[in-house]
């Protein structure tokens, strides 16, 4: 089978590798597919660090257009993530690149050949504002797929924005004025919610000063956002690795709240080929043994919107019966599960399941809330006098 080559490039915010510890996802060109990596910034350097010339959309560009996949790495079906070592000088050149990750030789060697030709570099500086070497990582993703991707297009990302707010916040925490730090990273992944290294900063902090119960909150917050640009641009899967970063530590704080999970559900069902499909019932089966059946927001994704969207917008009412009647055996007495008993019934009607539709047909109708009467206009009676 003839394959079609995605090549995924997810640049590290550039901080200073000293000490370094991971590395962070930005967003990228329609092309592109981003991962996230986590950073854990020096809050003590004063130095900044070396960026591309036009922001790290620019980078990305730049290298994907350096980039050729292997020939034997892709006959092979050989794919992985490289991740890369990359040095600037005081002099703006790209020196001294390593292989932190390696994953084939080929794509090893390929990967390092194309950080080499990036040329526009604006070197990092000093306390005292003196060209110095920094140090940064970037992964590079090579994969495969069987067939192009559907167009991704990006909410605009000011990258120049979202670094003027990381470096008020080292400012600021350098400082000790903790609220403001925070204040201005919430900022941060405000501007882009790709990269979760605003709120992994905001927990480190929440850990070094003990403050406890805020942790949710923020949590939470990086949800809203992502939920926001996904409103934006679409579900896609550059939020994915952000949402599964957000459930582990949600794990941590409060494993109770599924709000992640749910959240993460609704991307995969947007995406809504096979295997995003597949990864959405698996959210779901993991979450549904724990909700409250009062929990609205997740009983009405998992009873109502996945199953809408499979009849009506993916026009899969099979799938709707596979994935929904199984899940309302145990509500056949439930009135708050009408609608859904009415989705069951529709969706066995269109694949033929005569039967079956009536049954849950007749559920949903005992279910269902009474009818109002009508209400007679002001000023006319009731009933006739004659």
């Amino acid at each position: 089978m003839n394959k079609t080559i995605l090549l995924s490039i997810a640049t590290a915010a550039m901080t200073m590798l000293n000490p370094w510890s991971s590395m962070a996802q930005q967003p990228s060109p329609s092309e592109v597919v981003t991962e996230e990596i986590t950073i854990n910034a020096d809050s003590a350097s004063t130095n900044s660090v070396a960026t591309y010339k036009g922001g790290y959309n620019a980078l990305l560009t730049a290298l994907a257009k350096n980039i050729q996949y292997p020939a034997e790495c892709a006959e092979a079906n050989i794919q992985g993530k490289v991740v890369l070592r990359i040095g600037v000088d005081e002099n703006g050149k790209s020196a001294d690149i390593t292989v932190l990750r390696s994953v084939h030789p080929a794509l090893d060697a390929e990967a390092k050949r194309a950080a080499s030709l990036l040329t526009d570099w604006i070197p990092g500086t000093d306390a005292d504002g003196h060209p110095i070497t920094t140090y940064f990582a970037l992964p590079v993703n090579f994969r495969l797929q069987a067939a192009p991707p559907e167009p991704i297009v990006y909410a605009h990302v000011d990258s120049v924005a979202w670094q003027q707010m990381l470096d008020l916040a080292t400012k600021e925490q350098a400082e000790r004025n903790y609220p403001y730090a925070k204040s201005y990273l919430r900022e941060a992944f405000y501007i882009n919610p790709y990269d979760f290294l605003p709120i992994d900063r905001i927990l480190t902090l929440n850990k070094q000063e003990s403050v406890k119960g805020e942790d949710e909150q923020v949590l939470e917050y990086a949800i809203k956002q992502l939920q926001r640009i996904t409103s934006a641009n679409g579900p896609h899967l550059g939020v994915i690795p952000v949402y599964e970063e957000i459930i582990n530590r949600m794990q941590k704080v409060n494993a109770k709240n599924y709000s992640p999970q749910i959240a993460l559900a609704s991307v995969y069902l947007g995406i809504a080929d096979e295997e995003s499909l597949k990864k959405c019932f698996e959210q779901v089966d993991k979450v549904l043994p724990h909700i409250n059946d009062n929990d609205d927001d997740a009983s009405n994704f998992i009873y109502l919107k996945v199953p809408m969207y499979l009849i009506y917008i993916q026009n899969h009412p099979q799938l709707a019966v596979d994935y929904l009647a199984p899940k309302l055996k145990k509500h056949t007495k439930d009135k708050a599960f009408y609608r859904s008993f009415e989705l069951l019934s529709d969706a066995c009607s269109q694949v033929g399941a005569t039967a079956d539709a009536e049954k849950y047909a007749a559920i949903a109708a005992k279910l269902a809330p009474p009818k109002e009467e009508p209400t007679p206009a002001d000023g006319a009676s009731a009933t006739s006098a004659n």
